[in-house]
């Protein structure tokens, strides 16, 4: 288990490196980008990738599943790894045929008729959807080879080749930047279908040459086929369902409101996807590692996983979520400059809101998938799922405003957690009151104190304008958060084991010296 534990805080570590920098390019390249396009392009990329997208919750199930049973293929040592792998680029390739002539026939009439695209930029929005596709399809096809790479924990390739697509991101705004005579938002669809194109061929050539099962064999298992498609359609539900919620709110949006307001969504939702990557670079560590030990009938071990990964996904985040909470406007305006599209600050924060309460689930779903046996947890989760796009159609046909789609997300996401800790009690055996200690407890007291404290603070003092006042203000909440944290959300075996830690490291350094 030590070794466990020590390869997960490794691939923590190479993840975080990558998250550090992608990040970085991302929030530059969003500013460059919608200033180069302007709020309405903008706005209209935001919906057309975000109706693509939708498209996934097929595609993402598969994925799961590959990754699932390739987890526990290898934690129970089993010799079929080429027969699954094999397998899903069957399904794969199968799925991305039928998605393909899907979104030629149905997405070229949805964009026509149902899209609110003034008349002079719909020749525009249809060279866009094209290479949306054609990009979409692309990345499909690199999802099982990256299944196989997070499968066998070999993050540092996979930190490293998500910064050289981070690279390209950046090649593409400064591209966009240059005078060219094809117009901007068509350019930046292309450019964009290209880098997802070479990124699939280096994932592809890196798994053949280090990852001996991934070279493809056409053979077809009945057996493995009917495993994954039983798995993936039942995960199907809540797929289709965590797409209509989040991508489906958008199109509502410009039905209702316009794409003014899908522009300060689509922020929101690169907000989303940027948090989405700081949470997932911790879980991406910890999730092969969930069922591996489910595979090995280690169960404690695998309680004491998701606990802990509950915890302290929930611990970073909040204190990279808060301080930008408190100066959502500011951070807004060093990002995008003056081009920051109305109600984006708010969306930003019921994001952050809803993104906190995600990290806690996270976990427990996995643990959940580990088994296998899905079919009653994705058919409750779904429902709860698709009350997000029916409630908020609700609101809007009677005149609530746009954020209101935001706080039933909150709302919603409450319910999923209770949910899925449930679940995981029944299928797994994760006992209720000891996640509860464990993990709720002891985030409950830190947000709150913190909440208050910096409220207070607020009140209290006045800080310097701009960087020195978000300086001094991130300072204080710093020093603050450390003391909750260790004297409220850690044990005592915790802290023991952190200052075990230091002493260590410090014993190290003078004994180099």
């Amino acid at each position: 288990m030590q070794s466990n534990n020590r390869r997960i805080a490794k691939n923590t570590f190479y993840l975080y490196i990558r998250l550090g920098i992608t990040l970085i390019v991302q929030f530059y390249t969003s500013r460059v980008v919608l200033n180069v396009l302007g709020v309405d392009d903008f706005g209209l990329w935001s919906v057309i990738a975000s109706f693509i997208v939708t498209f996934s919750f097929i595609s993402g199930p598969l994925s799961t599943a590959t990754q699932r049973f390739l987890n526990y293929e290898i934690g129970s040592k089993g010799g079929n790894l080429n027969g699954i792998f094999s397998t899903s680029i069957l399904i794969f390739l199968s799925i991305g045929a039928v998605l393909f002539v899907i979104l030629e026939i149905a997405g070229v009439w949805f964009v026509n008729t149902k899209l609110n695209i003034s008349p002079d930029k719909l020749e525009i929005a249809h060279w866009t959807f094209q290479f949306a596709i054609l990009a979409f399809i692309v990345n499909l096809i690199r999802m099982p080879y990256e299944s196989a790479i997070i499968a066998e924990e070999r993050m540092s390739f996979y930190a490293v080749f998500c910064i050289v697509e981070a690279v390209l991101l950046l090649g593409i705004v400064y591209i966009l930047l240059l005078p060219q005579q094809i117009d901007k938002l068509i350019m930046y669809g292309a450019l964009t279908f290209l880098s997802k194109l070479v990124i699939t061929l280096g994932y592809k050539i890196y798994c053949n040459k280090r990852i001996n099962y991934t070279k493809f064999k056409f053979a077809y298992d009945k057996r493995t086929m009917k495993e994954l498609v039983s798995f993936s359609g039942w995960n199907l539900f809540g797929a289709l369902a965590s797409a209509t919620s989040i991508q489906g709110i958008n199109i509502l949006l410009n039905m209702f409101f316009g794409v003014a307001v899908n522009a300060a969504y689509g922020i929101a939702s690169q907000v989303v996807a940027a948090v989405m990557s700081f949470i997932s670079n911790f879980l991406k560590a910890v999730k092969p590692q969930i069922v591996k030990s489910y595979a090995s009938s280690e169960m404690n071990y695998m309680h004491s996983l998701v606990c802990a990964a509950s915890k302290y996904s929930f611990f970073l985040l909040f204190a990279l979520a808060f301080p930008i909470m408190l100066n959502m406007d500011w951070a807004l305006r060093l990002w995008l400059g003056d081009s920051v599209p109305p109600l984006t600050a708010i969306f930003c924060n019921l994001t952050l809101v809803y993104m906190l309460i995600v990290c806690l689930s996270e976990p427990m779903d996995t643990a959940v998938l580990a088994t296998g046996s899905i079919k009653r947890y994705q058919i409750v989760l779904s429902s709860l799922l698709f009350l997000n796009i029916l409630i908020s159609y609700l609101l809007f046909k009677i005149g609530w405003a746009s954020v209101a789609a935001l706080v039933v997300k909150c709302v919603v996401e409450i319910v999923i957690l209770l949910t899925r800790l449930w679940f995981a009690h029944k299928k797994v055996g994760l006992p209720v009151q000891i996640y509860w200690i464990k993990t709720i407890i002891p985030i409950l007291p830190v947000a709150l104190l913190m909440t208050i404290m910096m409220f207070a603070v607020e009140k209290f003092f006045s800080f310097a304008v701009g960087w020195l006042g978000v300086v001094e203000q991130c300072m204080i909440f710093y020093a603050g958060y450390i003391v909750c944290v260790w004297f409220c959300g850690l044990r005592n075996t915790e802290r023991k084991l952190v200052t075990l830690f230091v002493i260590n490291k410090i014993v190290k350094r003078s004994d180099r010296r």
